[in-house]
């Protein structure tokens, strides 16, 4: 959603393991891609995210359902990374919410709009 002009790429089976999302964007956007690397029904979707610019970098962002009721699914989206040093230093200046919480947000909005459609 940062950059409408984007440059998607497709790779595999969507919803499969193994299935690769990748984009190319501008400054802001960056470039990298993401893979589908487990998957368990009803339960969790685990993805490694590949960063290859501004900053090369992998991030496993699992993300993992549970049925509250029939009209509730809680969703819980994580993520772990490993930043070698001298770069991990700037992490102590940095708020990862501030950076990422509305992205996140915006993004759990949308599936939110997804699975009650």
């Amino acid at each position: 959603m940062m950059d409408p002009q984007m440059k998607k790429t497709y790779t595999g089976t969507d919803g499969q393991v193994g299935f690769i999302y990748a984009w190319d964007g501008n400054k802001q956007a960056g470039a990298g891609e993401q893979e589908i690397i487990a998957l368990t029904a009803n339960e969790e979707v685990a993805i490694d995210v590949r960063f290859k610019r501004p900053f090369p970098g992998l991030i496993h962002t699992p993300l993992r359902t549970e049925k509250i009721n029939d009209d509730q699914t809680q969703v819980t989206w994580s993520m772990k990374s490993r930043m070698a040093f001298p770069r991990n230093i700037f992490l102590y200046f940095i708020n990862m919410d501030k950076v990422l919480g509305k992205e996140l947000e915006k993004s759990l909005g949308r599936l939110k709009g997804k699975m009650e459609s």
